[in-house]
């Protein structure tokens, strides 16, 4: 780790020493305004910039970006979240922190109108009749239209309604499978943990709506993991992550947690375990073979 106190001092490093991130504070002296990125990223193409301030207007996030950022993080945010916002960066992803994501959709809410209210009225059928526990046969036949239609609309629907997701596993292939599925899938991770602490940690700071849980890890398992993030009187939804699929560890799950899932599930099944997310009744997001 290099440290500048410049903008001088950060281009010379830069140009000697090509970091994989930079921390930039614009507030520093020599450092003009976000244009500076662009001069990092003329010296450093591949040097990734994550900005570190005190600004969260919709405005000067969106000249962050414009200006070639890769992450956007307040200076208040804990040590946990600046380490999940590098390794997002550092592998490949954008990062913004949910501290300035709330504020900006809440501006964008309170300017424009809210997002439910975009739906169509087979939308707002259809997610009623998902609330109420129908399956999308039972949806299809009762609307008189195709089980196709139905999860053409429930695709929609979960993209309008921007379902927030933690993952909390120590693999860190499957954390970046799952963040590409679920990417493709319309579906925002806000952030990942490689282990139990980390992830109870981080969400002390963040509001996701559902947050996934390997069961074996090693400083603790995901049902401790669950237990602790119970006290924190969140009202996200705890769903155990698992290769090893038994009845115990379902029972177990089904006094804790909301949802089971066995790891081959949610690669092949994501979507009824996104159709889940938007049902009030815990059983439905247990998924038996």
């Amino acid at each position: 780790m290099i440290v500048a106190s410049t903008g001088n001092e950060i281009i010379s490093k830069t140009k000697e020493l090509n970091p994989d991130i930079i921390l930039l504070d614009i507030s520093m002296p020599e450092v003009e305004n976000l244009s500076f990125c662009k001069k990092i990223k003329e010296i450093s193409p591949n040097t990734k910039i994550i900005i570190l301030t005190m600004h969260f207007s919709e405005e000067y996030v969106k000249e962050a970006f414009k200006n070639g950022a890769e992450g956007y993080i307040l200076k208040d945010s804990s040590f946990s979240e600046l380490e999940i916002a590098i390794k997002s960066v550092f592998e490949g992803h954008t990062y913004i922190t949910p501290k300035v994501s709330k504020v900006i959709i809440k501006d964008y809410l309170q300017k424009e109108q809210n997002p439910l209210k975009t739906l169509t009225e087979r939308q707002k059928e259809i997610l009623k009749l998902i609330a109420e526990g129908y399956s999308s046969k039972e949806i299809a036949y009762k609307l008189n239209i195709s089980i196709k239609t139905v999860e053409a609309h429930k695709s929609q629907i979960m993209e309008i309604t921007m379902v927030k997701v933690f993952l909390i596993d120590d693999s860190k292939d499957f954390i970046n499978s799952a963040i590409k599925l679920l990417t493709e899938e319309g579906i925002e991770v806000i952030g990942y943990a490689y282990s139990g602490k980390e992830g109870i940690e981080s969400l002390q700071n963040l509001n996701p709506d559902i947050v996934f849980v390997d069961i074996v890890m090693p400083d603790m398992d995901g049902f401790s993991v669950i237990k602790e993030l119970k006290k924190l009187n969140n009202p996200f939804k705890t769903v155990i992550l698992t290769l090893y699929d038994n009845d115990e560890y379902r029972k177990v799950s089904e006094e804790i947690a909301d949802g089971f899932v066995s790891k081959s599930d949610f690669f092949s099944k994501i979507k009824e375990i996104l159709e889940g997310i938007l049902r009030e009744e815990k059983k439905k997001t247990i998924y038996k073979k």
